[in-house]
């Protein structure tokens, strides 16, 4: 369902007919193609901000609300 939600998304973004066809024909087969798509797009400045996001994810031993990735 994830890489249904992170297709959608990419299709949301498009505005005309011919956006919608280029953005299905180059979709990402599988969800971790999707998101390494994901990580090359975010720009580059804000690439250290991303990895230090992902570090506090996947390490945390507890759920983290938004309001303490915002602060991390």
């Amino acid at each position: 369902f994830r890489w249904v939600e992170c297709q959608v998304e990419s299709l949301k973004r498009c505005r005309r007919p011919y956006d919608v066809k280029k953005t299905l024909e180059s979709l990402p087969k599988t969800l971790d193609e999707t998101y390494k798509r994901i990580l090359l797009n975010v720009e580059e400045g804000d690439r250290i901000y991303a990895a230090r996001m992902l570090a506090w994810v996947i390490f945390t031993s507890e759920p983290l609300c938004l309001d303490l990735l915002a602060e991390a």
